[in-house]
């Protein structure tokens, strides 16, 4: 809703003075197409960033590899598939968060939120893989 120069004026000082001042480290969440804001959250000092929506165009292996030193990426998991009873396409999409976003360094989460109105069974079949694929995960990395 604004452009990159005035958040760097109106928002990142903010962003710097609450990361600054907490002793934890600070996942910034956020909506949308978001890639020219990373620099500034890294500039912050954000731990991670959750949401990388691909809804918005955010490619999560694209955040991965330009900000990944610096930024723990967390979700993309495209909450639309929860909406929906196609359990293959639940279990893709855990797959290809898991790829993109690499064995160390991301945290697999979906987009948003769950929410009402989406599909039970997809949602119990997104916990119940992922659950499954980050265990398979830790025992071969």
């Amino acid at each position: 809703m604004i452009s990159p120069r005035m958040w760097r004026k109106h928002i990142l000082p903010y962003h710097c003075r609450i990361v600054d001042e907490l002793d934890v480290p600070v996942i910034w969440h956020t909506d949308g197409d978001i890639g020219s804001l990373l620099p500034m959250a890294v500039e912050a000092g954000f731990a991670g960033v959750h949401g990388l929506d691909p809804i918005a165009g955010v490619s999560l292996a694209a955040v991965k590899r330009d900000f990944g030193d610096d930024l723990v990426p967390v979700g993309n998991v495209d909450v639309r598939l929860l909406c929906e009873v196609d359990l293959g396409g639940v279990r893709g999409e855990v797959d290809r968060c898991l790829v993109e976003g690499g064995a160390r360094g991301y945290m697999l989460s979906t987009c948003n939120s769950i929410f009402e109105g989406m599909d039970a069974m997809a949602v119990r079949e997104y916990f119940r893989y992922a659950d499954t694929r980050v265990a398979e995960r830790s025992y071969t990395r």
